[in-house]
């Protein structure tokens, strides 16, 4: 059986609900960025642990916010990984 065939089936779920609902229930922080370092999606956890109100607080930002948060360093624009 292909991918196509099993999707059509509903034996794969795709569903952002799905993907949300797996990452918020982490304990660990998860953040996705495009090629160029900018946050597209971060989960409930890495909101929480770096004291932010929201998600969105965090949307289109780039990575060097976190990463130099964390790491008490000075800001480094990170361009792409």
């Amino acid at each position: 059986m292909n991918l196509s065939s099993m999707a059509q089936q509903g034996q794969i779920t795709t569903s952002k609900h799905v993907q949300r609902i797996l990452t918020d229930k982490s304990l660990d922080c998860i953040f996705v960025v495009d090629v160029y370092g900018v946050i597209q999606g971060v989960n409930a956890t890495l909101v929480r642990e770096f004291r932010y109100q929201s998600k969105d607080d965090l949307a289109d930002e780039n990575i060097s916010l976190l990463i130099n948060r964390s790491t008490n360093q000075q800001p480094v624009e990170h361009q792409s990984y």
